[in-house]
């Protein structure tokens, strides 16, 4: 799926082309009154419109749709933190005592949770205000120290032992 800000840009293109052709088809009208070409334009303009106005509307439907998944799953997630706020304070304080055994500084640590969480460099270093290359290096850090090869090892390093293993 294409991302909003890709769509929007599409349809603005659309508008322009439709705009331009519409300029073209007043001038040719003007110039030489109803030809086969001025139809020609019309057509076009109807089609361009019709296209940036579907591509908006299905946005628009997306848009909607995702926000209405984001809100249930948030819900599901409060749900989730009401009925286990004792396994997830547990967990939490075994995570950061295992930062502690792979000694890794308050700033790697920052850079461990956000990781495990799923953000990627971009975003990690925006929330922290911090450069790409700062954060690339404490992770490269965090996982020299753990032992681990990148963000999936690590987050799994304390999901695995929570879900254990399955024999299918």
């Amino acid at each position: 799926m294409l991302g909003i800000k890709r769509i929007l840009v599409y349809a603005w293109i659309l508008i322009l082309v439709a705009i331009a052709e519409g300029v073209d088809g007043v001038i040719d009208f003007l110039e030489e009154g109803l030809t086969l070409g001025v139809f020609v334009d019309g057509l076009i303009i109807l089609l361009v419109f019709g296209g940036s106005t579907y591509i908006l509307y299905s946005a628009a439907v997306d848009l909607r749709k995702s926000r209405a998944s984001m809100r249930q799953l948030q819900r599901e997630n409060e749900e989730f933190r009401k009925r286990n706020p004792d396994a997830i304070n547990l967990m939490w304080e075994a995570i950061q005592n295992q930062f502690k055994e792979w000694n890794l500084s308050s700033s790697e640590t920052q850079i461990a949770e956000h990781l495990i969480r799923g953000y990627s460099s971009k975003q990690i270093a925006a929330m922290l205000d911090k450069s790409e290359r700062t954060v690339r290096n404490q992770a490269r850090a965090v996982y020299e120290k753990s032992g681990m090869t990148g963000r999936n090892d690590l987050a799994a390093f304390f999901i695995q032992e929570v879900i254990g293993e399955r024999d299918d």
